[in-house]
């Protein structure tokens, strides 16, 4: 994907935190936006702590953070909650996605 249309996703839906993002590398030479350099990760996966909300398991506890994922489990940090598949467990006690509620 073009950085500058990745970029640009970004503020879409990310509201304040995409321009805030746009702001830290507006100055920077087009041929070094890369957002997968880790400078740029570090600040995506920080825009999407902020951004994404936490969910919990309510048979164990284990809280789902879409900043960390679940790499165990083939989730990578940065996917939302409802974006996992439909198929995934809780890592602690395998029930469903049902047994999850938001964190307020």
């Amino acid at each position: 994907m073009d950085d500058c249309v990745f970029l640009k996703s970004l503020d879409k839906t990310r509201g304040q935190w995409g321009e805030a993002l746009l702001k830290f590398i507006e100055n920077k030479p087009r041929d070094t936006i890369n957002p997968a350099k880790p400078r740029y990760i570090k600040v995506i996966n920080q825009l999407n702590s902020k951004t994404m909300e936490k969910y919990v398991c309510n048979v164990c506890g284990y809280e789902y953070d879409p900043a960390k994922g679940d790499p165990d489990n083939g989730i990578a940090p940065g996917t939302k909650f409802e974006d996992l598949p439909a198929d995934w467990t809780c890592p602690l006690c395998s029930v469903d996605k049902t047994h999850f509620e938001k964190i307020a």
